[in-house]
């Protein structure tokens, strides 16, 4: 199967991150597709990801995963991505989701929403619907662990228009009021992301 590769995407976040002073997760080749089943399933199988900082963005995910199996719906204009990390120690694996959760709390706040608060151990909720998740897949081999870790955030996406979630979701669209950059908010969740995991290592 041919995946279709967003070059223009991809250059930007580049340029963005280049522009940040990450600590640990030095991403030199993000991957940004137009249409995938899931992320987490395309840097595990398809990419074999085994270096810190592979990254994995789609504009869809046809068959999007969430925690115990559960379907997550990834319109256009959401953000769906997985990161691979490479945690120093087995220790710092309990910490992932909620070094995730407090880096996408941090970014929705910086990008102008209110009132959103973490739903423990996975999920982001704004004015008491649900904004946004995280996965955490870990495999550890002896003293070694590799972490796929998911991030799917309703951003620009209408999730009124599914049936399924239209009660019970909402996105930084209808949060705000504004169309947000895509590439402009991964590049603040990756730095965020960078700086939380960073503390976090040196604190073990």
């Amino acid at each position: 199967m041919e995946f279709e590769r967003l070059g223009d995407d991809e250059r930007k976040l580049r340029e963005l991150l280049r522009l940040r002073s990450l600590r640990r997760l030095k991403i030199s080749n993000p991957i940004c597709l137009t249409s995938v089943d899931s992320t987490q399933s395309f840097i595990a199988n398809k990419l074999h990801s085994s270096a810190e900082g592979d990254l994995v963005i789609s504009r869809v995910q046809t068959a999007g995963k969430g925690r115990e199996g559960r379907s997550w719906f990834s319109q256009e204009g959401g953000l769906w991505m997985t990161m691979t990390l490479l945690p120093p120690n087995a220790d710092i694996l309990a910490r992932i989701p909620s070094i995730a959760t407090n880096s996408i709390l941090k970014t929705l706040e910086d990008f102008g929403a209110r009132g959103c608060s973490i739903k423990p151990p996975n999920d982001v909720y704004c004015g008491g619907r649900k904004i946004a998740g995280v996965l955490a897949d870990a495999s550890v081999t002896g003293s070694s662990s590799v972490v796929y870790l998911g991030v799917g955030i309703n951003v620009n996406n209408d999730t009124s228009e599914i049936d399924r979630i239209s009660e019970t979701a909402t996105s930084m669209r209808y949060e705000t009021g504004s169309t947000l950059d895509l590439m402009e908010f991964a590049a603040s969740l990756i730095a965020s992301l960078d700086f939380e995991y960073a503390r976090a290592i040196a604190e073990m």
